[in-house]
Protein backbone atom coordinates (compact mmCIF):
# COMPACT_ATOMS: atom_id res chain seq x y z
CA UNK A 1 0.00 0.00 0.00
CA UNK A 2 1.74 3.40 -1.31
CA UNK A 3 1.14 6.04 1.53
CA UNK A 4 3.76 8.29 0.02
CA UNK A 5 0.40 9.93 -2.14
CA UNK A 6 -0.66 13.22 -1.26
CA UNK A 7 -4.27 13.70 -1.04
CA UNK A 8 -6.28 16.61 -1.39
CA UNK A 9 -8.84 17.02 1.08
CA UNK A 10 -11.84 20.29 0.24
CA UNK A 11 -14.15 21.66 2.74
CA UNK A 12 -17.91 21.31 1.67
CA UNK A 13 -20.03 23.82 0.66
CA UNK A 14 -21.60 25.78 3.47
CA UNK A 15 -24.50 24.45 1.40
CA UNK A 16 -23.87 21.00 1.79
CA UNK A 17 -22.85 21.80 5.35
CA UNK A 18 -26.34 23.73 5.60
CA UNK A 19 -28.35 20.50 4.61
CA UNK A 20 -26.03 18.25 6.85
CA UNK A 21 -27.32 19.74 9.29
CA UNK A 22 -30.95 20.37 8.63
CA UNK A 23 -30.82 16.51 8.01
CA UNK A 24 -29.63 15.98 11.39
CA UNK A 25 -31.91 18.01 13.10
CA UNK A 26 -34.88 16.14 11.86
CA UNK A 27 -33.46 12.74 12.87
CA UNK A 28 -32.92 13.74 16.23
CA UNK A 29 -36.27 15.60 16.26
CA UNK A 30 -37.72 12.17 14.87
CA UNK A 31 -35.74 10.24 17.45
CA UNK A 32 -37.25 12.41 20.50
CA UNK A 33 -40.59 11.85 19.56
CA UNK A 34 -40.27 8.12 19.69
CA UNK A 35 -38.26 7.66 22.82
CA UNK A 36 -41.21 10.02 24.16
CA UNK A 37 -43.25 6.89 25.34
CA UNK A 38 -40.67 5.74 27.28
CA UNK A 39 -40.15 9.13 28.89
CA UNK A 40 -44.01 8.67 29.79
CA UNK A 41 -44.11 5.50 31.16
CA UNK A 42 -40.92 5.78 32.97
CA UNK A 43 -43.38 8.97 34.64
CA UNK A 44 -45.72 6.55 35.84
CA UNK A 45 -45.95 5.95 39.26
CA UNK A 46 -44.19 2.48 40.01
CA UNK A 47 -47.74 0.67 40.91
CA UNK A 48 -49.08 1.78 37.18
CA UNK A 49 -46.01 0.55 35.40
CA UNK A 50 -46.02 -2.96 37.23
CA UNK A 51 -50.06 -3.24 36.01
CA UNK A 52 -49.58 -2.39 32.59
CA UNK A 53 -46.57 -4.63 32.65
CA UNK A 54 -48.31 -7.69 34.10
CA UNK A 55 -51.12 -6.74 31.82
CA UNK A 56 -48.69 -7.39 28.78
CA UNK A 57 -47.22 -10.33 30.24
CA UNK A 58 -50.55 -12.03 30.33
CA UNK A 59 -51.30 -11.19 26.77
CA UNK A 60 -47.78 -12.39 25.34
CA UNK A 61 -48.52 -15.43 27.44
CA UNK A 62 -52.17 -16.00 25.72
CA UNK A 63 -50.42 -15.27 22.68
CA UNK A 64 -47.74 -17.82 22.82
CA UNK A 65 -50.45 -20.37 23.96
CA UNK A 66 -52.40 -19.97 20.61
CA UNK A 67 -49.20 -20.16 18.84
CA UNK A 68 -48.47 -23.41 20.52
CA UNK A 69 -51.56 -24.42 19.69
CA UNK A 70 -51.98 -23.42 15.68
CA UNK A 71 -48.32 -25.53 15.42
CA UNK A 72 -49.77 -28.66 17.07
CA UNK A 73 -52.82 -28.37 14.72
CA UNK A 74 -50.37 -27.54 12.03
CA UNK A 75 -48.34 -30.91 13.07
CA UNK A 76 -51.26 -33.10 13.57
CA UNK A 77 -52.44 -32.14 9.96
CA UNK A 78 -49.13 -32.43 8.00
CA UNK A 79 -49.08 -35.79 9.81
CA UNK A 80 -52.70 -36.64 8.46
CA UNK A 81 -51.62 -35.89 5.08
CA UNK A 82 -48.73 -38.11 4.88
CA UNK A 83 -50.29 -40.72 6.67
CA UNK A 84 -53.63 -40.82 4.02
CA UNK A 85 -50.46 -39.93 0.86
CA UNK A 86 -48.71 -43.23 1.58
CA UNK A 87 -52.16 -44.59 1.99
CA UNK A 88 -53.13 -44.10 -1.27
CA UNK A 89 -49.83 -45.25 -2.84
CA UNK A 90 -49.86 -48.81 -0.91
Amino acid sequence: MDLSRTVTVRRPRKTKLLLAYRLLLELAEKESDTSSHQIDFMRLPLEERRRIMAQQAEQMTAHKAYEDHQDTIRSKSESLARLAEEALQN
